[in-house]
């Protein structure tokens, strides 16, 4: 659910993922860094079944990309959006409340460009990956857990080795402080009544350690010695690398389960999602280690109330452009961004699928923001990236695309083909091999059957 990732100069991204309205939530999933490149050469990905990898087609010669991204719980959808029941009364002081309005959805413009793209396989075929995670700091590990496994890799992204873990349930996700600290999480969610569980790792990797009391569905890892469980009785911290937790009093809500996570490289700010039975939202901050936090839910949500908060994503900013920091969120009512020191909440232009009806159920299943600015890649930042499903097809949930918005969540485009039929359960914007001039950032795509990417080369204005 929850993803952390750091960018070249100290960002952080932790997003969390939840179907809309299910309160049976996950594991953590993962964020990505990437690191400045010149301009590439486009290559296209190869194809892989589990780890072997066989070349596919050359990808379209045209790179101009159009305008316009945890952990999921299960691929099993709700079959109505959820019944909202108003949030308990709170003491805290949050936003002036603006009038409510509907904010309409953007018209999706899918240019030749875009559209030309294939996903191609990258291994893990048949494999249902709920999460993944990109080690902070510009590398190029990415790390990705299903119910059935736990494995790593490196660009080209793939090769895919298996990580010694015991998981449990039907959900398994991923976080990463540092090159030292992991974590993943596993289960079927609090309402379910079956075991959750969760293991470390201090040394990259090499060895995991359960955490058997801890009860975790999402871990937002904030550095390599800070993070934060959201768990089946509260949010708890650990400061010694998960060695040892506590309770975080100011971050519980009574008759709230808590739903997703994510926390700053700091360790200090932390954002917490809670859900009630009926579906209803609640989003708190803490910017001083969870010592106090103050109830920061928009007010400006249909009906004044926000319902099923199924994604979160911290961002500190990146250099020069510090506007672009802030908490990137999804939910039943849309996209949405708090900008950093500011309890006044945008609703960005929610992005909908060629032929979509617009008034049929519908969720976003992931979010991955990229606000790495990089003069090659002429970047406006933010890049968000994010996708949608809707209930049927044999896994319960059927994909409504990948959409990609340059312009803040103004304008949105579709990115690629290819994944009709698939459930993206998590994405991360994953950096070029950093020993090789000349190459893409690869957009990888977790699903419920196996790993897929798809170059994302410049220019991007």
């Amino acid at each position: 659910m929850s993803e952390r990732i750091s960018r070249p100069l100290l960002f952080r991204k932790s997003t969390t993922a939840l179907l809309a309205g299910v309160l049976l939530a996950a594991s953590a999933c993962g964020p990505a860094p990437r690191n400045p490149v010149a301009t590439p050469t486009l290559t296209a990905p190869a194809t892989v079944e589990t780890g072997v990898a066989s070349p596919t087609p050359a990808l379209p010669t045209s790179t101009a990309l159009p305008t316009s991204t945890a952990l999921p719980t299960s691929t099993v959808a709700p079959t109505e959006p959820p019944t909202a029941t108003a949030p308990p009364t709170d003491t805290s002081t949050p936003e002036a409340s603006p009038t409510p309005s509907v904010q309409p959805t953007a018209t999706v413009v899918p240019t030749q460009a875009a559209l030309d793209y294939t996903w191609s396989r990258v291994g893990l075929t048949g494999t249902n990956v709920t999460g993944m995670a990109l080690l902070p700091g510009g590398a190029n590990l990415v790390m990705a857990a299903g119910p059935k496994g736990v494995w790593s890799s490196s660009y080209d992204y793939t090769q895919w080795q298996p990580a010694t873990v015991k998981l449990v349930g039907q959900n398994a996700g991923v976080s990463i402080g540092s090159a030292n600290a992991m974590y993943v999480t596993s289960g079927t969610g609090c309402a379910s009544g079956l075991p959750l569980l969760s293991s470390r790792s201090t040394d990259g990797g090499k060895t995991w350690q359960e955490m058997p009391n801890l009860n975790a569905v999402d871990i937002a890892a904030a550095n390599d010695t800070t993070a934060y469980a959201s768990t089946c009785s509260g949010v708890m911290k650990t400061t010694d690398a998960g060695a040892t937790w506590n309770p975080v009093p100011s971050l519980k809500v009574e008759n709230f389960d808590p739903s997703a996570i994510t926390a700053g490289p700091d360790g200090q700010t932390v954002f917490a999602a809670f859900l009630s039975e009926g579906g209803s939202g609640q989003i708190w901050r803490s910017t001083d280690g969870g010592s106090t936090a103050v109830n920061v839910t928009p007010k400006n949500a249909p009906d004044g109330n926000l319902q099923a908060t199924s994604n979160l994503f911290y961002e500190t900013g990146s250099v020069g452009r510090p506007q672009d920091g802030g908490l990137y969120m999804t939910s039943y009512n849309g996209v949405w961004f708090l900008p950093l020191d500011s309890d006044t909440w945008q609703q960005l232009k929610t992005p909908e699928a060629q032929g979509e009806d617009p008034t049929a159920y519908s969720w976003f299943t992931t979010l991955f923001v990229d606000t790495a600015y990089s003069e090659p890649y002429n970047k406006p930042g933010p890049i968000i990236y994010t996708a949608k499903a809707k209930p049927g097809g044999d896994s319960g949930a059927t994909n409504l695309g990948v959409f990609r918005s340059t312009d803040g969540g103004k304008t949105w485009a579709t990115i690629g083909k290819g994944l009709e039929g698939r459930v993206i359960n998590s994405l991360v914007l994953a950096p070029h091999d950093p020993a090789t001039a000349g190459m893409v950032e690869t957009l990888l795509a977790a699903t419920n059957d196996g790993m897929w990417a798809i170059p994302m080369p410049p220019p991007f204005r």
